[in-house]
């Protein structure tokens, strides 16, 4: 796609799409008391969360798609990844950003990326597949999205 149609100016009204395809790598999320890993996720100030899955120690696969309105000024993703506990809080794993020059320019992105512990140590490696398409649809969802967003801090333990 051209550059000039993914200018900051003509991103009104344009949808971006994020699907969280997995996590891999992650060493520090086994334990017999896990529940499994969840990813959360922020653009704008939308905040999303993925479902609890419970995979191998290893590997997460979630597959799991939400759709946010762009916003002008906005080029990056915030993500952290949780292990969630039966018996207790959940747990940081780690946490990263993505830039979103590359969906933004060419319209889609697939790409792992790796996140980061708190300590600055390697935790894993996070796969998502990013389109940012046209306007028709993007007006409806960002009333709905508007209307009836949550706003919350990443990571903030649920009860």
């Amino acid at each position: 796609m051209d550059e000039k149609l993914f200018t900051s100016s003509n991103m009104q009204g344009r949808c971006l799409k994020i699907t969280v395809v997995n996590c891999n790598g992650l060493n520090h999320a086994r334990s017999m008391l896990d529940k499994g890993i969840l990813v959360c996720l922020d653009y704008g100030g939308f905040s999303f969360k993925t479902k609890t899955v419970k995979g191998d120690g290893y590997t997460s696969a979630f597959n799991e798609t939400f759709s946010v309105p762009v916003r002008n000024g906005l080029n990056a993703l915030d993500f952290e990844v949780w292990k969630e506990k039966r018996f207790a809080a959940r747990k940081l794993i780690g946490s990263g950003c993505i830039d979103l020059h590359k969906v933004f320019t060419e319209g889609s992105d697939r790409r792992t990326c790796r996140f980061h512990a708190r300590d600055g140590s390697k935790a894993g490696e996070i796969k998502l597949q990013m389109d940012c398409f046209g306007h028709t649809v993007c007006l409806a969802l960002e009333y709905i999205c508007t209307a009836f967003s949550v706003k919350r801090h990443l990571g903030r333990s649920s009860k």
